[in-house]
């Protein structure tokens, strides 16, 4: 289960306490998708306790969307078409108006993810 925590300065990440298969797994896809702004990847860990830390998003797509149907059709083109709503992390700002932009987005839950010889995904 996930716990929210704040950093200093205005950054909040999220504490994942995983199993060791799956703390495993995610340090071979950070290896190999390093630096990809795409995938939620965990910054930080502590082997130990079998914890990634991750950067925290405010929502989903699709609790944006439920919450927010006026959701300016511009702003949903920024979104990949395709995925599960549930599985993309979004974060946006909102002005005096009302109006929300899509500032960050990423894919999440990659709990059985994997990458064939190929490189095509599975």
């Amino acid at each position: 289960m996930g716990k929210s925590g704040r950093a200093s300065g205005d950054e909040s990440f999220v504490l994942k306490c995983v199993p060791r298969p799956f703390y495993d797994l995610s340090l071979r896809l950070l290896a190999e998708f390093a630096g990809s702004r795409r995938l939620r990847m965990h910054i930080d860990c502590n082997p130990e306790e079998g914890i990634l830390v991750y950067p925290y998003f405010r929502g989903t797509l699709l609790a944006l969307v439920q919450d927010d149907p006026d959701f300016p059709p511009a702003e949903r083109k920024k979104i990949l078409r395709h995925v599960k709503p549930d599985n993309i992390l979004v974060n946006w700002t909102c002005d005096k108006e009302g109006n929300k932009t899509v500032t960050d987005i990423a894919l999440g839950d990659f709990d059985i993810a994997s990458k064939s010889d190929t490189g095509e995904p599975h």
